[in-house]
Formats: C-alpha cells, sequence, structure tokens
C-alpha cells in the first residue's frame, strides 16, 4: 500500500497552487456524477494526464441510526474510480445532509423556507439542516470525523482531501429556489435571538434600533417579506428596516458559523491521523445569474471575508457564472476570486459547460459542435487559471459529456500548457482593480432590477475592455494597499460599495490620494451612513459633490468614448443621485431632467469619476481605463487574460484581430510552437467568432519574465 498523501495549498510563484507530496500541481480536475456509468471518461481523463478526481463518494449520510456505519457506498464508489484509473486522487464531495432517519427525529432542526408571493412555507426540492442547530453540528461533526477516518485508513493514499458540502445543491446555500426566503424553522429563529442579544444587549437598545416597541428577545420574529414595496428605493432605509437589515446580516453569519465548525473538525481529525490534506467549500458567490435576485438575497454566501481568515478552508468552489457563456461571450467566476487568492487560497471552478456531445439541457449554455466546445472550455479554464485558481470539467450528469477524440486532445493538451505553467511567473498582471461589498446584501431588497446593472452585468462589461481585471472585496482594500505591488493597479472600479465602514472609508480617500490613478465610482458609494442615506457622505468619500434627487429612470447619456452611448437602468431608481460640483468635468447627463450624470474631477495628480447609472458599456470603461494608463490589448469587446508569459484571447466576433502587446517580444502559439511574430509590439491574427487563441510571450532571454 502507498503512503497516504500530504497535501497542502502553498503559494507558489505568485499564485496558490495545490501541492500534493511535495510537488506542485495543475490541480485540473474531472468532475462525474455517475462513476458507475463513468469508467472510460475517467480512464480517458487520465489517459490525457488528469488524475485527480471529484465526485459524490459519501458523507454522514452513511450513518445508522443503530450508531454503525454503512461504508458501502463509499467502498462501490471507491472502487469503480480505481477500476477506471488505479493512479486516480480523490476530492470527495463530502455531503453533511443527516439520514433520513435523523431528519424525521429532529424536525424543528430542518430547513423552514418562505414564499411571499404564497404567503406560506414551503419545502426545498432537498431538506436540509438549518445551519443554526447545534444539535446538527454537534452529531454530524462527530459523524463526519468517523467517515474521514475510514476513508483515510482505507483510501488515504488516494484522498486529496475533502470538499464539505452541505444546503441546497452542497454549495452551503439556504434555497435557490426562485424567491424563496429561508430560514424559519425554530432553531434559526431561537439562534437569531440570540446573536441579537449578543449584539444589542437587551430589548431597550434593540427598540431603540429598530424604532418600534420590542418587550424582549423572545418576541423578535424573523421578518416574512423581502420584497421591495412598490414606490420604496431599492435599497433598505437603514433607519426605517433595521429589522430586515439585522436579520440579513445574521443569515449569512451563521452560514459562515457552520462551515467554519464543520472544516475546523476536520482538520483536527486530519491531525490526529497525522495527514495534511486540504479541506473545501462552495462559498463566496456574489456574480448570480441576472434575473435571479434569490441566488444572491438567500443564498447565505456574504460572510466570505471571515470564512477566508480560517486556517481550516484551503479550497473555495463555485461554478462560473451562468451570464454569457456563449462562445463569443465572457467567463467569470461566481465569487470573488481576487480575494480568495490574496488570501492565500485556492479556488476551483466548476467548468459545467454542456459540450456537443451531450442533448442541451435547460438553463444551460449548449456548445453546438466541437469547435464551441473546445474554445469555451479553453476559455474558462485558462481564465480560471489567471484568476489564481484552477478548473474541474463537470460532467454534471455523468453520461460521458468529454467522450469524443478530438475533445479530449485539446483538453489533454490543456492539461499540458497548465502544468508547465505552474513553474511561470503567475502573479497577475492585472491593472484594473474591481471592488464589490458583501454588505451589499444586508442593504438591497428582495429586487433584481438595480443588482444586476451595479454588479452581475457589470462585470461582464468590464471584461470586455480588452484587459484583465481583479475582483476583490471591499473589506480587502486596506490589506491590498499593503502590498508592495497595489500600485500596478491604474484603473481601479467601485461597483456595489452602498456601506462602507471607517477603515473601508479611509483606504479610499487613501487611495484617491496616490498619484496617476483612476478611481471609478458607481451610483452610490458609501450613501449609507449610519441610519441615513447621505449625498454628503458620498460626496466626502468620492471628492465629487453630489445631491439626492428625486425618483427617476437612471440614464446616462455619453460620448465621452467617441461614440453616442445610453446607459444604466431603464426603471425609476432610489435614492437618486446627481452631480452638483462646479469644478468638475461634465461627461454624461441624465437622459431624463438633463442633470450632470457622469462627472470628472482632478485632484492631487488622481482622476476622479462618478457616474449617477450603474452598467457602464464596454467602450466608455475601456476610454477611461486607456486615459489612466492600462495596456489594452484588444479593444473589439474580446475577453482578453493576460499573464507576464501567457496573453489569451477569446474573440467576441469573426475578424482581424491587431493585438498591442505591452513589450517587444517574439509570439508563438503557445500549443504548436509555431512562431506568430518575432520582436513584435503588434500582432494581427484572424480570428472566427467564439475562438480562443493562446500565446507565449517570449523575452529575448527566454520565456517569461
Amino acid at each position: 500500500m502507498k503512503p497516504p498523501l500530504n497535501t497542502r495549498v502553498a503559494e507558489f510563484h505568485g499564485a496558490p497552487t495545490l501541492v500534493i507530496n511535495g510537488r506542485p500541481d495543475s490541480g485540473l480536475m474531472l468532475y462525474h456524477n455517475s462513476v458507475s456509468r463513468g469508467h472510460d471518461e475517467i480512464a480517458d481523463f487520465a489517459k490525457a494526464g488528469i488524475h485527480l478526481l471529484t465526485t459524490g463518494v459519501g458523507g454522514v449520510g452513511c450513518v445508522r441510526e443503530d450508531g454503525s456505519l454503512d461504508t458501502s457506498r463509499i467502498d462501490e464508489q471507491m472502487r469503480l474510480i480505481l477500476d477506471a484509473n488505479p493512479d486516480a486522487l480523490v476530492l470527495p464531495r463530502f455531503g453533511l445532509a443527516p439520514p433520513r432517519w435523523w431528519a424525521q427525529r429532529n424536525p424543528g432542526h430542518m430547513m423552514v423556507h418562505f414564499d411571499p408571493f404564497l404567503n406560506e412555507t414551503v419545502k426545498a426540492e432537498r431538506e436540509m439542516p438549518s445551519p443554526s442547530s447545534a444539535k446538527w453540528r454537534d452529531e454530524m461533526g462527530a459523524a463526519m470525523r468517523r467517515v474521514i477516518r475510514y476513508c483515510e485508513e482505507r483510501y488515504g493514499e488516494h484522498m486529496i482531501g475533502y470538499h464539505l458540502c452541505s444546503g441546497d445543491c452542497g454549495e452551503w446555500s439556504y434555497a435557490w429556489r426562485h424567491y424563496t426566503q429561508s430560514d424559519y424553522s425554530p432553531v434559526q429563529g431561537a439562534a437569531y435571538r440570540a446573536w441579537l442579544g449578543r449584539r444589542y444587549g437587551d430589548a431597550a437598545a434593540l427598540a431603540r434600533a429598530w424604532n418600534r416597541p420590542v418587550d424582549s428577545f423572545d418576541a423578535v420574529e424573523i421578518p416574512r417579506d423581502w420584497r421591495r414595496p412598490a414606490g420604496e428605493p431599492f435599497l433598505l432605509d437603514p433607519q426605517r428596516h433595521r429589522e430586515l437589515i439585522d436579520y440579513l446580516a445574521f443569515h449569512s453569519d451563521v452560514v459562515a458559523d457552520a462551515i467554519l465548525h464543520f472544516a475546523r473538525l476536520a482538520k483536527a481529525e486530519l491531525r490526529e491521523l497525522g495527514r495534511e490534506k486540504v479541506v473545501a467549500v462552495f462559498y463566496g458567490y456574489h456574480f448570480p445569474p441576472p434575473g435571479q435576485s434569490t441566488a444572491f438575497c438567500n443564498s447565505g454566501h456574504h460572510a466570505l471575508a471571515r470564512v477566508l481568515e480560517s486556517p481550516d478552508v484551503d479550497v473555495f468552489c463555485a461554478p462560473y457564472s451562468y451570464y454569457e457563456r456563449q462562445a463569443g461571450g465572457t467567463y467569470f467566476s461566481q465569487l470573488v476570486a481576487g480575494s480568495v487568492r490574496l488570501h492565500g487560497k485556492l479556488f476551483y471552478s466548476e467548468e459545467d459547460t454542456v459540450t456537443h456531445v451531450n442533448p442541451p439541457i435547460p438553463y444551460r449554455y449548449h456548445c453546438p459542435d466541437l469547435f464551441a466546445s473546445e474554445n469555451v472550455l479553453l476559455r474558462n479554464t485558462l481564465g480560471a487559471l489567471r484568476d489564481g485558481g484552477t478548473s474541474w470539467y463537470m460532467d454534471w450528469h455523468g453520461t460521458n459529456w468529454y467522450r469524443d477524440d478530438a475533445l479530449m486532445a485539446s483538453i489533454a493538451a490543456t492539461q499540458r500548457l497548465a502544468q508547465e505553467r505552474v513553474a511561470n511567473d503567475n502573479r497577475s498582471a492585472a491593472q484594473i482593480a474591481v471592488f464589490v461589498s458583501e454588505r451589499t446584501a444586508q442593504h438591497i431588497w428582495h429586487d433584481s432590477t438595480l443588482l444586476d446593472a451595479w454588479a452581475i452585468k457589470q462585470i461582464a462589461e468590464l471584461w470586455r475592455i480588452g484587459a484583465p481585471i481583479d475582483v476583490f472585496l471591499l473589506s480587502d482594500l486596506p490589506r491590498l494597499l499593503e502590498l508592495p505591488d497595489a500600485g500596478q493597479y491604474r484603473f481601479v472600479v467601485f461597483l456595489d460599495v452602498p456601506a462602507m465602514n471607517a477603515a473601508e472609508r479611509q483606504a479610499g480617500r487613501r487611495l484617491a490620494a496616490e498619484d496617476g490613478r483612476t478611481i471609478l465610482w458607481t451610483y452610490a458609494p458609501g450613501i449609507i451612513d449610519g441610519d441615513r442615506f447621505s449625498a454628503e457622505a458620498v460626496s466626502a468619500l468620492i471628492g465629487i459633490r453630489v445631491r439626492l434627487a428625486d425618483s427617476a429612470p437612471l440614464q446616462v447619456e455619453t460620448s465621452h468614448s467617441g461614440e453616442a452611448l445610453v446607459y444604466g437602468v431603464e426603471a425609476p431608481v432610489a435614492p437618486m443621485l446627481i452631480g452638483d460640483d462646479p469644478a468638475a468635468d461634465v461627461l454624461g447627463r441624465l437622459r431624463q431632467g438633463n442633470a450632470p450624470g457622469l462627472l470628472r474631477r482632478k485632484a492631487g495628480g488622481c482622476t476622479a469619476i462618478w457616474s449617477a447609472a450603474p452598467l457602464l458599456p464596454a467602450a466608455l470603461l475601456r476610454a477611461f481605463a486607456r486615459d489612466a494608463g492600462v495596456h489594452v490589448y484588444s479593444d473589439r469587446g474580446d475577453q482578453v487574460f493576460a499573464e507576464r508569459g501567457l496573453l489569451v484571447l477569446h474573440a467576441c466576433s469573426a475578424g482581424e484581430r491587431r493585438i498591442r502587446l505591452p513589450r517587444t517580444c517574439t509570439v508563438a502559439d503557445a500549443f504548436s510552437g509555431t512562431i506568430v511574430s518575432r520582436a513584435a509590439n503588434e500582432v494581427g491574427v484572424p480570428m472566427r467568432l467564439g475562438e480562443t487563441k493562446v500565446w507565449r510571450l517570449i523575452e529575448e532571454e527566454g520565456y517569461g519574465l
């Protein structure tokens, strides 16, 4: 028997990297949903050099009512995997949902959901424990340790670590069901009241904060309707809606508590066994599909900063965005990848694109042919690697999505490139930093109108500038500014940051004081000041004077990029801000009322830009980025992943591309080695719609810098 694996995540050449028995690995992996049908596909991936596999091997559901373990499923899954690939290294999806008998014995500890349209409680497709249940945490935590011990003693040489899963789809979400609100179980209510007690101390303080009588914490109920009432601002009024704001803060906080509890126990068990292995979780989603506010408001994913600080969680996982997945579209993670990287954690992008091998599946982009499959998968895989992460190819239905010789040859070539890339300088080369805030989830109604424009669709436009971007949590701004290479970011964009604490405001002012940088503020940054909406707080933060105005459709007209553009939100939006600064340049005006809606002001060597409306188009963003000194590789709306030694371009349209290089170098096709151009500052290449090209940028001394 081989010795047990030793795995960890470590910084290697500028990026968090999976290290297996001391060897840095690309981390590329296969997910197969049905290993009983997956023998040939698992073997295909092994031939392609990918021996890492993730699947649902088992979890605490194997605990019998008498306390014994039924390990037959674990044994059968591992037998099938090792029969297909004796060298397989497995990251099992380790389920923490209790067995059915436990749920039946403890109904008060299972999640209860509320549908405000039906005005009744509902059950989700998958019955899950409440994250607040101490009984579930204690009993299933102990069971988890026993199952991990079994897996290590029996299959330790094949186990990379443990991917701890709970909640809807195992993703630590309350429920993905549209317009569901959660959780209304007795244990969630009790935990919320205890949380309020710790926060406020006594009922009198709570009554003052909520601006209504509160006799005792025992009388507090979880708010029933999170939908935006007609005529209300899109942001929760900090004075009138403190009850909901408090619950939404708790809502994510308690999920983080549960994750940290199980991760701590898993690491403790591994230490007792003398093993070092990674622990992974799904968490930190900030960019769900547009039009699905439930996936944002009810996810419970908005305490990522807390989980990132834990030494017990090594790997964060998320599907890549479901928005614009098509050939010619964009890749970006649903989680805040820059912050995961900043904290030295690895992230796995779930690549669940439906290939041409499989029939179409509802709600998923389906590649119509081999060309689309090869090029979309290549875009997404290299996008994850550039972000400081890696990827698993997901055979979601377990129907062998990759059983195509040509497609597997492409995946094998990608694995060779990814493994070679590990040895390169993999520090981020992005000159654009983007910030979002977890506290948005505490201050926004269950409504996607503003959220989609302010964050989700806006990220896709940013990725069409023609240069790479890094996305961070606002809470990481002070940390980022302390890094020696923070000056690489010439263009800094603040998206949904309605609430900022003192440290974040101070960091924002420090950022604005540094020479040569351009900062773009969108919509209403820092507008929540204590218990009110404050235009004065926004003005002090951004260095451009603004004032509150009556609700109106929030659309800006501008020709600053050289073409007439209209962007924003067609619906009336409140709170509404307009420019009121004679010292600022007016670059655009609101379509309704003609008030200043896009302003620029230069002070002390720094340029501040404020847009009253979100969802700035790529052409306008590109103009700002160029003015800020950002190197733009392509101005056609293509997605570009640029590193110090590799350049990746995914074409949004067909035609000739003139690609500007950041330095004089030799350009070679990354797969064939064919020289495209020598000693060049610019290259021209014909491209098809949806084609992904990958080039090496070769210095005179060799590959990379």
